[in-house]
């Protein structure tokens, strides 16, 4: 019997589809799908073969073969979908195409075939034969080599081969070749001779690669004939069993993207949903996620905005506040929320997890050792790092790499670090003065692991799928009781209460508190936050090219939609009661916000103050005393409108009461100046400081988005000389600074100036340098130039210490120590001590001179000590073939410099 069945979209067993195709008298032995013409090929133990074809919602038999020789073992269709191969037992192979028409046949003398698989380019044909025996054809059918099995040893028989046809790394397995007796061969390509041998313990059935080659799922059947299937990555590392109930498994099948498998046991077909273990970290607002092979995307979910870094060879990412740690095969890389790379680290070891805390601490973690890495941040500039091995002790330079307990997990809070072996083993470490406090043994190997607010507990996801909730306080070597929840795959502890974790279990959501589950809850997308009773979760599996509002889910516990619905349904009083009894600031503040709704009731203020007091909320009870101050219902409604931010509804009702002065001073508060403007043309005690006051904001609003133009109409407006200068400057408009100065108070201090520069012009028979120091010294300068000068090389050296430019820092500090050396003397003896005066990055230009490679900020050539011509934009040196030279100044810059310009960066001349 052959039925083909549709499945609704959305998950779930319904079908929408139930067709049962006549065609073939006997058992069903083969059946392959052709994805690019959306084809079905089957064939039964008489070795007729039948291609069927969709055609207005009804199967047709499209051809049908027979050769009543020999029954088929396989068949395979090419990865563009236009060739098919044909193994039969006998030997015999037959080649068609997908028009029906046949391309060649050929008769392989031995033993017989069990398997055929094209290669990913559809030029060879990979056999094997029932004795276990690989064997290498062309596309033409002709014989071009025997694959050597060194680790297989034994002839046995092959029940399956699945060659992966998608992009993936040179260096990935793409060949899974499985033998009955349960071993499983991955293979780079047929030459390889140094394979990855897999052990499954099973007598397997069928093996299938996912859709894009990463995971392998192996259906089988265990000593104790239980049903299993088991799955691994491409490099044969174990990553979950599956355990499937009934009788006989037969075959097993991905869905397109890889989110659902089928299994057929019998006469039945179970669907198992697959949880794909997608790179992600979630902090602040920003959802992070590996969002191709080389991209990472940072979106804002409440802006909705999105930036999508090139980061390629992303391992594993971890975040918290407002950082987040990504770690690729050399590379660790911090982000802040926009996707800007705050700080980064080259690494020597290859990093599979990594983990971060808000201390600004990383632990990146191989198997064998881990790294703990204090990154630079604003408060705290200076890094440190340190290697550990997996039992925690120092790593040091004569010690060996190898580990028999390797590391599996690991994760941190702030103040202890838990890392998980492969044993079962669990060590927990303090990193304030990283301290070695217990070890655990789960005896399982554990799979996920997270620490609660406090660090008080953690929980622990074994590799089954098991979970289980410890206390940090744990005797040594203790162990482990009975499992909590099974079917686990994903956890997350609330970040305001440490005694509430939610759960992922299958496709239900758990909220546990002290240990006990309330009533489980529809679970969508993968876990993000857990925060104010609320759980937000990101729908990973469903962001196939831009994010959208629809992809993040926020679902409530129970206590607060209980406590929302005794305020609609019953009354403040009760749920007042209903509070006190599971307390949560989020819950005082609901009740709160509800009393406030209903002020005009009799106790409602007293209420909110009560909540507000109770989840310590100075602002709240301010608030409340504020109102009740007022004396006008209508004034007190139009408070809490504005409270909840229905702005214009409150502005209304300050109206409805004659008190526009409320309305503006509102605005005033929200920065609304251009609702200002509109409300002080309306009254008739406005005085021209308030109309300056708003003329001047909405300047600076300007400003801020730098729409100049209208800046300037705004500071015209309100006379605003700074903001006039700063758009004129912004906007190189030297015409009207020059008439901004002359009409400004200080126009004949500035003519004086500027006769005193005509003078320093034409006295050219001086040299330069005496020249600035005699104008300096007559102007009354001389001190003020000198400051400036020992601002500027403090400026570079802070900024060199910050980027790592100790050879630039170094030279900053020379002039410094000239200048104060009872100031900088000891810090430079404390900077590079540490640090050698060399510069650990930086673009190199070569001399125009000698040719000889010299940093881009230095003025002069080291090996030559040629004069070098310097950009006036970016101060960096310039190459001869890159420079632009002013013909009125002689000032020169980077011609990249001067794309957004229109006028000389030095004496402002219009370029031409």
């Amino acid at each position: 019997m052959l039925k083909v069945l549709k499945l609704e979209s959305g998950g779930g067993g319904n079908l929408s589809m139930n067709l049962s195709l006549e065609g073939h008298t006997g058992q069903l032995r083969v059946a392959i799908w052709n994805e690019i013409f959306q084809k079905l090929t089957t064939s039964d133990e008489h070795g007729v073969i039948i291609v069927w074809m969709l055609y207005k919602g009804s199967w047709y038999e499209e051809m049908i073969n027979n050769r009543n020789k020999s029954t088929v073992t396989g068949m395979a269709w090419g990865s563009d979908g236009q060739k098919i191969c044909i193994a039969y037992e006998d030997g015999a192979v037959i080649v068609g195409s997908v028009d029906g028409s046949r391309v060649w046949g050929k008769d392989i003398k031995g033993p017989g075939l069990a398997a055929v698989q094209w290669s990913p380019d559809n030029t060879m044909l990979l056999f094997a034969l029932t004795n276990g025996e690989l064997h290498l054809y062309d596309d033409q059918g002709n014989f071009m080599m025997p694959v050597t099995t060194t680790n297989v040893s034994g002839a046995t028989e092959v029940i399956s081969l699945d060659w992966f046809s998608g992009n993936s790394p040179a260096t990935r397995p793409v060949l899974a070749i499985c033998y009955k007796k349960g071993l499983i061969l991955l293979m780079k390509s047929c030459m390889e001779e140094d394979s990855i041998v897999i052990e499954t313990n099973m007598n397997t059935i069928d093996c299938h690669w996912n859709h894009n080659g990463t995971i392998l799922a192996v259906a089988g059947c265990t000593d104790d004939k239980t049903n299993a299937v088991q799955f691994f990555n491409a490099y044969g590392e174990h990553l979950r069993t599956l355990r499937v109930p009934g009788g006989s498994m037969r075959a097993l099948s991905w869905e397109r993207r890889s989110l659902r498998l089928a299994i057929a046991i019998d006469s039945f077909i179970y669907f198992a949903n697959v949880k794909p273990d997608h790179k992600y970290a979630f902090y602040g607002n920003t959802l992070s996620f590996v969002s191709g092979t080389e991209t990472v995307t940072f979106w804002d979910t409440i802006t909705h905005q999105s930036w999508i870094n090139h980061i390629p060879d992303v391992i594993d990412m971890c975040a918290v506040d407002e950082y987040c740690v990504i770690a690729t095969l050399s590379m660790l890389i911090i982000s802040n929320q926009q996707g800007i790379q705050c700080d980064a680290k080259t690494i020597n070891i290859p990093v599979v997890y990594v983990t971060i805390n808000s201390k600004a601490i990383v632990v990146a973690a191989s198997k064998e050792s881990f790294l703990i890495w204090k990154f630079s941040t604003p408060s705290r500039p200076r890094t440190s790092e340190q290697l550990y091995h997996a039992d925690g002790s120092p790593v040091t330079s004569n010690d060996g790499g190898f580990q028999d307990d390797t590391i599996c997990c690991v994760t941190c809070s702030d103040s202890h670090l838990l890392v998980g072996r492969d044993s079962g083993a669990i060590l927990l470490f303090s990193l304030v003065n990283f301290k070695k406090i217990t070890s655990i043994n789960l005896n399982s190997k554990p799979y996920k692991m997270g620490l609660n607010s406090n660090s008080s507990k953690f929980y622990v996801i074994d590799q089954p799928g098991s979970l289980y909730l410890l206390d940090t306080d744990m005797a040594n070597n203790i162990s482990i009781g009975q499992a909590l929840r099974k079917d686990v795959w994903s956890a997350l502890w609330a970040t305001d209460n440490p005694q509430m974790l939610a759960v992922a279990e299958k496709t239900r959501l758990y909220v546990m508190r002290d240990n006990e589950p309330e009533e489980p809850l529809v679970m969508q997308g993968y876990l993000c936050k857990f925060k104010e009773l609320e759980i937000i979760t990101a729908l990973l599996d469903s962001i196939t090219d831009k994010c959208t509002p629809q992809h993040i889910v926020r679902v409530e516990v129970k206590s607060l939609r209980d406590t929302r619905q005794l305020i609609e349904k019953v009354g403040l009083k009760e749920a007042e009661n209903f509070i006190k009894d599971n307390p949560h600031p989020q819950l005082w503040l609901l009740l709160a916000e509800a009393a406030l709704k209903n002020f005009e009731s009799e106790t409602a203020l007293e209420t909110a103050e009560a909540a507000f007091v109770r989840r310590n909320d100075y602002a709240g009870i301010r608030f409340v005393a504020r109102l009740n101050a007022l004396h006008s219902n209508a004034l007190k409604k139009a408070e809490i409108l504005a409270y909840f931010k229905d702005f214009d509804a409150a502005e209304k009702i300050y109206h409805n009461e004659d008190r526009r002065d409320l309305a503006i001073a509102l605005r005033k508060r929200l920065g609304h100046w251009f609702r200002v403007v509109e409300l002080l043309k309306m009254s008739l005690s406005t005085t021209d400081a308030q109309v300056k006051q708003a003329y001047c904001n909405i300047g600076d609003y300007y400003i801020d988005r730098q729409n100049w133009s209208g800046a300037i109409e705004y500071y015209t407006m309100c006379n605003n000389v700074e903001g006039l200068k700063k758009c004129y400057m912004a906007l190189e408009d030297s015409e009207s600074l020059t008439k901004l100065y002359a009409s400004s108070p200080k126009s004949k201090e500035a003519s004086v100036k500027q006769h005193a520069i005509d003078t320093f012009n034409e006295s050219l028979n001086e040299p330069p340098s005496i020249q600035g120091i005699i104008h300096l010294k007559e102007s009354g300068r001389l001190i003020q130039a000198a400051s400036t000068a020992f601002q500027a090389w403090c400026t570079i050296a802070s900024i060199a210490i910050q980027a790592r430019a100790f050879q630039l820092c170094s030279k900053a500090f020379m002039k410094l120590e000239a200048l104060d050396p009872d100031t900088f003397e000891n810090l430079a003896v404390e900077i590079f001590t540490r640090n050698k005066p060399n510069d650990a990055k930086g673009n190199k230009i070569d001399c125009p001179n000698c040719e000889a490679g010299m940093p881009e900020w230095a003025s002069t050539c080291e090996s030559c000590s040629a004069a070098v011509v310097e950009c006036f934009v970016s101060g960096r040196a310039l190459a001869p073939l890159a420079a632009w030279t002013c013909a009125t100044c002689g000032a020169s810059a980077h011609r990249q410099e001067l794309v957004l310009r229109h006028s000389c960066p030095m004496c402002h001349v219009q370029l031409t």
